[in-house]
């Protein structure tokens, strides 16, 4: 197989399944992204403790970690772009149902369903990599973070022009919207070969092949795609085996961490803009029990702004990864994302606002950014294809679980010191930097089912 990709090359196929591929995740992005937004304008209009506001997040991301194993085992049993569309239908289903959300109750469990059908996504990854030659994988998958963080600034535009001005409502609906045109062009491409071929489907798998090198105008190598055994769908045992044990363990520990630390500085950024700095913030404070004291929602239009100037440092993230993630290698990457974020959010400890608050939050996401995209990029190479998307998805779920933290960490811990919870973010940034110096494999320039060894 791996053959048969490298010979293929990178074309004109490649190009729209990077745009449908980085369409799932730019998508993605703007349903977690209003995470960040949607708990203080709730807070403020609903008058909601911090705790509550802290729940609207865990939710979201409790629906992930339940939906993101369950997909990934999908995603291995009957293939990539099922998983995808389901995800998809699941997603701006409930999101769009949300926006008529009549109390608190509602918006916590529809959101819920929300993350249940957003954690499909990831399996994106997985998708977009079993058509990319060996030598373009890095940064190729790398591209999807870059539509991720195009989700995050487009998320911040519809700040400013939907929710400030006509209400949460509207805006919720609008978010919805890019993941129902992803469902209909993705209903046009195929599934993918690797898949097909791990499955047994060998006759599906070559015309795909041909399909893609016919469009790329390239030539296949003489002869028939050789004909893999059925492989057994892999599970979460499989990712448990002895050669398998090690990195399973530390690619969870990274999977938690880069979630804890990208979502917690997102939440972070919004109640810290929305104060002015991190200045005053000693003591037990509930920013959400009292009425908005500035602007209809706690927010001026400058502080939306200043997030739209924030999410772009995923883009940075993303276009540091496209220079160095091929050059340097994988855990070279993540090593200098995660003690970068810990340089960077340690800052917080000292007392500043305005334009220097902005450029070091600007500076720990495109950090954040980093960590999460090249995590990513390992998993989907480490493991073999009859067990990605399952490896993919308990990933995925994992870190869920660090974004489920992280929404009380950001919130509550933040609403008592922005010193200590400043503390806390380094020191789990560091810890995520000696996870990625004992992964045990570089999967730079290697054959995508090369596997542990």
């Amino acid at each position: 197989m791996d053959e048969y990709i490298n010979a293929i090359g990178i074309g004109k196929f490649h190009i729209k399944l990077a745009l449908i591929s980085g369409l799932a995740w730019l998508a993605d992005c703007m349903e977690i992204q209003v995470i960040g937004l949607l708990g203080p304008v709730l807070g403020f209009e609903w008058l909601l403790s911090s705790f509550q506001v802290s729940l609207i997040s865990a939710t979201v991301f409790l629906g992930t970690s339940i939906g993101a194993p369950m997909f990934g085992y999908i995603g291995d049993k009957y293939g990539r772009k099922t998983v995808l569309m389901l995800g998809a239908a699941l997603t701006c289903f409930y999101g769009l149902l949300s926006a008529f959300s009549p109390h608190f109750i509602w918006i916590l469990i529809l959101r819920s369903l929300v993350g249940v059908g957003v954690a499909a996504q990831s399996q994106a990854v997985s998708y977009f990599s079993e058509f990319l030659p060996a030598k373009s994988r890095g940064r190729g998958v790398a591209f999807l973070a870059i539509a991720y963080s195009l989700g995050a600034i487009l998320e911040a535009c519809l700040a400013v022009l939907i929710l400030d001005p006509y209400g949460w409502q509207l805006w919720l609906m609008v978010s919805a919207l890019p993941m129902l045109v992803f469902l209909f062009f993705m209903s046009f491409f195929p599934e993918s070969p690797r898949f097909l071929n791990t499955s047994g489907f060998n006759s599906k798998a070559m015309l795909t092949l041909r399909m893609v090198a016919d469009e790329n105008s390239a030539h296949l190598p003489k002869g028939m795609l050789k004909r893999d055994k059925k492989v057994e769908t892999g599970d979460v045992r499989s990712l448990l085996r002895k050669e398998y044990l090690r990195i399973t363990a530390l690619t969870w520990s990274i999977a938690f961490i880069q979630t804890f630390l990208l979502y917690g500085i997102i939440m972070a950024s919004t109640l810290l803009v929305a104060r002015g700095g991190t200045c005053n913030t000693s003591g037990p404070v509930d920013l959400f029990a009292q009425p908005c004291q500035v602007g209809r929602h706690g927010m001026q239009s400058k502080n939306y702004v200043d997030l739209m100037i924030t999410s772009a440092a995923d883009l940075g993230g993303a276009l540091l990864n496209l220079v160095i993630i091929d050059v340097v290698g994988r855990k070279w990457t993540l090593m200098i994302a995660s003690f970068g974020f810990c340089l960077s959010v340690s800052s917080l400890h000292f007392c500043f606002g305005g334009n220097l608050l902005v450029a070091i939050l600007f500076i720990a996401r495109l950090f954040a950014s980093s960590y999460a995209g090249c995590s990513w990029i390992y998993i989907a190479e480490i493991y073999t294809t009859n067990m990605r998307g399952i490896a993919l998805g308990m990933c995925a779920s994992v870190s869920r679980i660090g974004a489920i933290v992280t929404s009380f960490c950001a919130t509550l811990l933040m609403a008592y010191s922005v010193k200590t919870a400043a503390i806390v973010f380094a020191c789990v940034a560091l810890c995520g930097c000696i996870a990625s110096a004992l992964l045990p494999v570089e999967t730079k320039g290697r054959f995508l089912d090369a596997g542990p060894k």
